[in-house]
């Protein structure tokens, strides 16, 4: 994964943990980029979030 890539997946899941936090859930974090365009977030009893990615990374 190239540097630039890895920044902008990281931005993305950031933003996926905090909208689980804060209870906001999307399925399309960034519609743009397709190949981590659906994260389904999942919060637990405990407050913790688990993130299944959709259509495979491929970086």
């Amino acid at each position: 994964m190239e540097y630039a890539s890895l920044v902008a997946f990281t931005r993305r899941l950031n933003l996926a943990i905090l909208s689980a936090r804060t209870g906001e859930f999307s399925k399309s974090i960034d519609k743009k980029t397709s190949h981590v365009a659906f994260l389904d977030i999942i919060s637990t009893r405990k407050g913790k979030c688990e993130l299944l990615t959709r259509n495979g990374v491929s970086d």
